[in-house]
């Protein structure tokens, strides 16, 4: 059978999954970007409450008082800024004296090309780029009787 016209039928077809196929995969590329680095954000948040915990109970021990004033990307040997993200750790005090933190705060300050990013969040507090996740500080003493109410400390 002899063709006619300028482009056959098979070559239209090309064409045409070739214009979908580079329509599609820069808005997909975009979209499977902010998924991973949301999750890379999510799980630094959840390293940093980790450890946290960790320098809590540390710090107990070693000074033997409850409460702990102290905590920051430096303590916890961490970088602040990672890829477009600034990170801030701290202890949320209670109004009470000489009791433990109630809660750990990690902070992310996203930058402008990060900022498409605050919706796929949860956190607690969301300020223009920052966000705030808390997490209960869990520490227990095996026995409070030791405890001296009036400094914070054991005995």
């Amino acid at each position: 059978m002899a063709q006619r016209g300028f482009l056959s039928a098979e070559l239209g077809q090309y064409l045409l999954l070739i214009s979908l196929l580079s329509l599609l995969v820069v808005p997909l590329a975009r979209y499977g970007n902010q998924l991973l680095s949301a999750w890379h954000i999510e799980r630094a948040v959840h390293r940093l409450i980790d450890k946290s915990q960790q320098h809590y109970a540390k710090s107990v021990l070693m000074s033997r008082c409850l409460t702990q004033t102290r905590l920051s990307m430096q303590v916890l040997g961490e970088v602040a800024q990672q890829n477009g993200v600034t990170y801030d750790v701290s202890y949320l005090q209670s109004g009470v004296p000489r009791t433990p933190p109630s809660a750990i705060v990690v902070s992310v300050t996203l930058d402008q090309s990060m900022k498409g990013l605050i919706n796929r969040f949860q956190a607690d507090v969301i300020q223009g780029a920052t966000l705030q996740f808390y997490a209960p500080l869990r520490f227990t003493l095996p026995d409070f009787q030791q405890l001296n109410i009036e400094t914070g400390c054991i005995r």
